[in-house]
């Protein structure tokens, strides 16, 4: 059950974001977009610098935040008895912070929606 309530959640943006503008999803995802990811040595680059970049701020995030000021949210995933029920223990709560988000903004991207928000902030902008 846990996992499929975080699942559903990391869901969410690209449910509602289809159900509001299905037309942006109508063509996705391109054609040949997957073969050009995969064989491109700049999405392999990016990939490896983003895993390598990342993982000092996750082991900072990890020793400071969650052994530090967050400790009593964490405290459970160190017990004797941690996951061995099926439901959410407040640990759980970490993954869905970074991952909902994530899964929002990557929806948003694919769907175009960051470049329509920008063009029209710089609309804006202009009309003052």
């Amino acid at each position: 059950m846990a996992w499929g309530a975080s699942f559903l959640l990391c869901a969410l943006p690209w449910l509602l974001t289809a159900a509001a503008a299905p037309a942006r999803f109508a063509d996705f995802p391109p054609r040949g977009l997957t073969q050009e990811l995969w064989s491109s040595p700049q999405h392999w680059a990016i990939m490896a610098a983003v895993a390598v970049l990342f993982e000092p701020v996750t082991w900072l995030i990890h020793k400071h935040v969650m052994h530090g000021g967050l400790w009593c949210v964490h405290e459970d995933h160190h017990a004797d008895t941690a996951y061995t029920r099926p439901e959410l223990y407040k640990n759980d709560f970490f993954p869905l912070v970074f991952a909902v988000p994530s899964s929002a903004v990557a929806c948003w991207v694919l769907a175009g929606l960051g470049a329509r928000a920008r063009a029209g902030a710089r609309r804006r902008a202009r009309a003052r």
